[in-house]
């Protein structure tokens, strides 16, 4: 023995697999663990404290949403498990490489500390999780755990990327080691490679895209780097496609280039939806809900156009929650990844540009569905504020409130736009914000998230992690005092059973008191607070303000920004 534990390898191996931080909420399942990352790696793996453990794995999320590779996130026994759940569910149904470590007490009940240990031991602890994530291990020692840990980071990054949870026993981490048990001899170098698009179905795809005369490409979810969006954008001038986003995924296109049509949303405008249904190929690139989309091409005519997904997310489809959504009615599944195909495809299409088609609409008026309470005005107003941030400082909108109108701003950049959190519930925006803050310093890109206040509130303690780390992050609270979403369906309740519509508002408004955000945000380290309504004049110039702040704190600042509930 040469004074080594069991924590020091498994911690040796966090650092080799390329993890700068761990995110956590401290507890004594893994304290072992603590001891060797603060100790034995002397803080190579910096321990980033987070007041909750949803707001841990929230954090990497956010941090996987601007790099594209896996974060750690380290939670606490059962208990801890359990308060990050609806996070691991946030980065399982965005397909976030999130890699989340726990730990148990001692399997030998003749190990365990009395009482609190007993309540902490679980048989089979990544059952909690399991519905929701890529993959799980609880290994039996410190060797077996670095082959874990090795193994989950691999499946991880693997499209379709997702959350994997790995959990350590208390006992092995305080286990001393012999000193030949090293990484070489411990951590595997071969992982499992990405798979591709069979050639011939890339070869017929390029065939197809050069004949069609009104292609169309439905862009979801695309990585961040700059030279996949030059592909994609290559591509739809090279075809003469039409492009279609999405506001639930990350900027993927120019939203104001000629081929873009409309503006990302949760749904079909009239002029996408007559896209859909006049195109004579339809190209879906890793596209959310493939299904609807070509449900709609084909209503117009009953005839089915030309469709192919390229996309892996089918691997990811299981039974305990429908985010796979339908099955396309038609179609040819292309089993590969956006990034490999469309540079394949580049390499097959002839050099030059082709005009976009022309689409007229049919329908005139239509719109998305209303998720949440509309302010278009109100949010009209912040979108010009922010936009005048955005002449003069990069910005990236780590988060839209569910409201937010489509089109309310342009897209320009991959990191202009970071889209949402996959699970849709509350709580996730302050954390997330976080995390992207934690990834963009020292970039110049200011994080900036316009976050509805019921969100904030359920979140609240993650802001103290930006301003405990000195991370430059704008908050903008979008503040009506009213769960926004659910009085929406309320009235819709209301209006068909015949009932007063007027009663929408019951138990759903939190303003008797009034939650004070600046005073909230100032508690946690803020260094700069304002209150401004939607509608003033001055709103830009506090923006400004409290930009520049986070910026030469640098830190954290934020704007309560009122915007009528109705």
């Amino acid at each position: 023995m040469d004074g080594r534990w069991g924590s020091d390898l498994v911690a040796e191996a966090i650092e080799r697999l390329g993890f700068r931080f761990a995110a956590y909420n401290p507890g004594a399942s893994w304290r072992g663990l603590h001891d060797s990352l603060v100790n034995h790696l002397g803080g190579r793996v910096e321990l980033v404290l987070s007041l909750h453990e949803e707001h841990a794995v929230a954090l990497a999320h956010g941090w996987t949403k601007v790099t594209g590779e896996p974060a750690l996130a380290l939670v606490h026994s059962n208990v801890g498990l359990l308060h990050a759940s609806m996070a691991i569910y946030n980065a399982w149904v965005d397909r976030a490489p999130v890699v989340v470590m726990g730990a148990t007490g001692a399997m030998d009940a003749a190990s365990r500390r009395p009482w609190i240990e007993w309540i902490h031991t679980v048989q089979d602890q990544a059952q909690i999780v399991r519905p929701f994530t890529k993959w799980d291990d609880q290994p039996a020692s410190a060797a077996a755990a670095v082959e874990s840990l090795a193994h989950g980071v691999a499946l991880a990054r693997l499209a379709p990327k997702g959350p994997v949870y790995v959990c350590l026993e208390v006992s092995d981490q305080e286990t001393p080691i012999p000193s030949d048990l090293t990484l070489d001899r411990t951590l595997p170098v071969a992982t499992p490679a990405l798979p591709q698009a069979p050639e011939p179905d890339v070869v017929t795809l390029a065939a197809a895209l050069e004949r069609a005369q009104r292609p169309l490409l439905l862009v979801g979810r695309t990585g961040r780097d700059k030279a996949g969006w030059a592909a994609r954008v290559a591509l739809a001038e090279r075809t003469g496609a039409r492009v279609l986003t999405d506001i639930r995924t990350a900027a993927a296109f120019p939203t104001d280039h000629p081929a873009h049509l409309g503006a990302p949303g949760f749904g079909f405008d009239a002029a996408q939806t007559a896209a859909l249904q006049a195109a004579d190929l339809i190209l879906a690139l890793d596209w959310i809900d493939p299904a609807t989309a070509l449900g709609i091409a084909a209503r117009r005519t009953g005839a089915a156009p030309d469709a192919r997904i390229v996309s892996l997310d089918h691997l990811a489809h299981r039974g305990w929650v429908k985010d796979g959504f339908a099955l396309p009615p038609y179609g040819r599944w292309i089993a590969g990844t956006p990034e490999d195909v469309v540079g394949r495809l580049l390499d097959r299409l002839p050099q030059g540009t082709r005009t976009p088609w022309t689409v007229e609409a049919t329908n005139p008026a239509a719109s998305d569905e209303a998720y949440s309470l509309g302010t278009p005005a109100a949010y009209a107003a912040v979108a010009a504020a922010i936009e005048a941030l955005r002449r003069d400082t990069p910005v990236a909108l780590t988060r839209l409130p569910l409201g937010w109108p489509s089109g309310a701003l342009h897209f320009r950049h991959p990191l202009d736009h970071l889209g949402r959190d996959g699970g849709e519930g509350l709580a996730s925006g302050p954390g997330m914000a976080v995390g992207a803050a934690l990834a963009l310093k020292g970039s110049g890109r200011l994080p900036v998230a316009l976050i509805g206040d019921g969100d904030l509130l359920m979140g609240l303690s993650a802001l103290w992690t930006a301003a405990s780390h000195r991370l430059p992050l704008l908050v903008l609270v979008a503040a009506n005092g009213v769960y926004g979403n659910d009085v929406v369906h309320q009235e819709r309740v209301a209006r068909d059973r015949g009932r007063p519509v007027e009663n929408k508002w019951v138990g759903q408004t939190f303003t008797d008191p009034a939650p004070d955000f600046t005073k909230l945000a100032a508690g946690q380290g803020a260094l700069f607070t304002a209150k401004a309504d939607a509608f003033d004049a001055g709103l830009p110039g506090i923006l400004r303000q409290a930009a520049d702040a986070a910026l030469a704190g640098p830190g954290l600042a934020l704007v309560e920004i009122a915007v009528p509930a109705a």
